[in-house]
């Protein structure tokens, strides 16, 4: 007569060839085929995050919106997961926006596309609730998706205008003798210009997906969370004319070094080593807020 530990381990063992579930396959099949599908897109849009600056985050999107996700595993766990039949559509249109974009050359109507894609997935998978739980961080993929160029002109030439009156003026008002000519700052030893790459556009660009990342994990109320990503903006601007300021007093200190590498190299770290820490005591102060409310 057979053990019971035998019959169990006989037991087991059908079980255990079986793995990986079948109800696994048909999702991996198609993970393979969308990798396939967007690995076009995904190579575009990772040399742009190794050649263009404002989007030199680009790569580090998707791991931040990864951990948003493992951050929140617990509540996944709990979330009832009723796959929902409706989002076909949704797939479909997604993957229409991948022709389309593939046949337009662009990359911005394509990478939209895979956030649509992953979105009703997540839906079929899951459901409406669990896609509601994913919302945040499927929503933060946005970031890794460059801007039409036309928005560069249409921001940036204001913000750059802007940012040259305003640093001048605080300039000036230390007692350096200097005239603004546009974005033209014309001093007694060096004339300078304030060039779109100064506009503050690239500095915002950088500072709103930290600024949505401290949102989503520092405050919890939708206020708070709009509040703090609202504020990468004029601290970017801020930050950006303080830039600006540094380059006009060293042109007046050390007109020798205005025109050399080392300028440009310390500078361009100015609006993140000054963002970085107001963008953190925004959030604080939010949390404060939420405590006392």
């Amino acid at each position: 007569m057979a053990k019971p530990q035998a019959l169990a381990a006989r037991a087991v063992a059908p079980a255990a060839a079986k793995w990986p579930p079948r109800s696994l396959l048909p999702w991996g099949l198609l993970g393979a085929l969308l990798a396939a599908l967007y690995a076009p897109v995904l190579f575009a849009l990772t040399e742009l995050s190794r050649t263009e600056a404002a989007y030199s985050h680009g790569l580090l999107i998707p791991l931040i919106a990864a951990y948003m996700a493992w951050h929140t595993r617990r509540e996944l766990r709990q979330v009832s997961r009723r796959p929902c039949a409706a989002a076909w559509p949704f797939l479909l249109f997604g993957l229409l926006l991948l022709v389309a974009g593939r046949l337009a050359f662009e990359i911005h109507v394509a990478a939209l596309s895979l956030i649509i894609v992953l979105g009703a997935l997540v839906a079929m998978a899951g459901g409406l609730p669990l896609l509601r739980a994913l919302a945040f961080p499927l929503a933060y993929l946005i970031f890794m998706i460059p801007l039409p160029w036309a928005f560069y002109f249409m921001a940036g030439d204001p913000l750059q205008t802007a940012t040259a009156a305003l640093a001048a003026r605080l300039v000036a008002s230390l007692g350096i003798t200097l005239f603004r000519e546009g974005t033209l700052i014309h001093m007694t030893t060096v004339t300078l210009e304030v060039e779109a790459s100064c506009s503050g556009v690239r500095t915002a660009l950088s500072l709103l997906p930290l600024a949505a990342a401290f949102a989503y994990l520092m405050v919890r109320r939708p206020w708070a969370r709009a509040w703090l990503v609202a504020s990468a903006l004029p601290i970017a601007i801020l930050v950006n004319i303080l830039r600006v300021m540094a380059i006009l007093i060293q042109a007046h200190l050390y007109p020798a070094w205005v025109t050399g590498y080392y300028l440009h190299l310390y500078t361009g770290w100015i609006p993140m080593l000054l963002g970085l820490p107001m963008l953190f005591a925004v959030g604080g102060l939010l949390q404060w807020r939420e405590r006392r409310g």
